[in-house]
């Protein structure tokens, strides 16, 4: 469902309860992946931790499983926002190997744009500069479609240097909620891309550009503008206990002003 992530997620919950009803095992565990990946973005981080670690660790017993490549980014991102740079970091560098395996641009791309956002936040430049060039080189016929990710390669390449690139990559993909609120981001509107995320109801990119808009506002001497936005991401962030990325906003936001 393109851009509407709670009407997704009611699904994905309805579509967990036929599995345990009767489905296997496996499809038990497929449903709870997806549901993963909606708390991560919903803001729910506290189900998404608990259920990506149960997971995580059947993956260990069990083997391993697609969906480990999207749930590790999850765990990888929330334990960055929360100040575990060595754990996340690890995950990333497993996200990606697992990413590798499968062989499937699907899953893929998001374990691109995902690493190469983790190792530029966490200041890894020089290893997320050759992912991020990967990822560039993915075309939309490869692809598909743009999901959450995007918003990810487009923060990503704004931390080293590359929006430019990322705009003229975003060009060639097809309209749709993710690629327009993309492009937005790229083109630094972002108070518009916040809006567009949060009327698909993808919170935690929406507090991502909300970041974003308080730092350009904040620039420009438009600080109660700047405060506004800043409080909305905030307390986004607060919720979820991301307590190093609030840290680091409140110090680009005092640097910006």
């Amino acid at each position: 469902m393109d851009g509407d992530l709670p009407g997704a997620l009611r699904l994905a919950l309805e579509g967990e309860k036929v599995a345990q009803r009767f489905g296997t095992r496996a499809t038990v565990r497929w449903t709870r992946g997806v549901l993963i990946g909606f708390w991560f973005e919903l803001g729910n981080w506290d189900k998404c931790t608990s259920a990506a670690d149960e997971f995580l660790a059947e993956s260990a017993a069990l083997g391993p499983h697609y969906q480990d490549t999207a749930i590790r980014y999850c765990r990888s991102w929330i334990r960055l926002a929360r100040g575990d740079t060595e754990a996340a970091l690890q995950d990333q560098r497993e996200s990606l190997t697992s990413a590798r395996q499968a062989k499937d641009p699907q899953a893929l791309f998001p374990a691109l744009a995902g690493s190469a956002y983790v190792l530029a936040l966490a200041g890894r430049a020089d290893k997320a500069q050759p992912i991020l060039s990967e990822l560039f080189g993915i075309s939309a016929v490869d692809r598909g479609s743009l999901d959450e990710s995007s918003t990810d390669c487009v923060l990503a390449a704004e931390i080293l240097g590359r929006r430019d690139e990322a705009r003229r990559w975003l060009s060639s993909w097809r309209d749709s909620a993710w690629s327009a609120a993309a492009r937005e981001l790229a083109d630094q509107e972002f108070v518009a891309a916040a809006e567009s995320l949060d009327s698909m109801g993808a919170a935690r990119s929406a507090a991502l550009a909300r970041l974003r808009a308080a730092q350009e506002l904040a620039r420009a001497g438009r600080r109660a503008e700047a405060d506004d936005q800043l409080r909305h991401a905030l307390g986004f962030f607060r919720s979820g206990d991301a307590t190093d990325i609030i840290g680091q906003s409140e110090e680009l936001l005092a640097a910006s002003a």
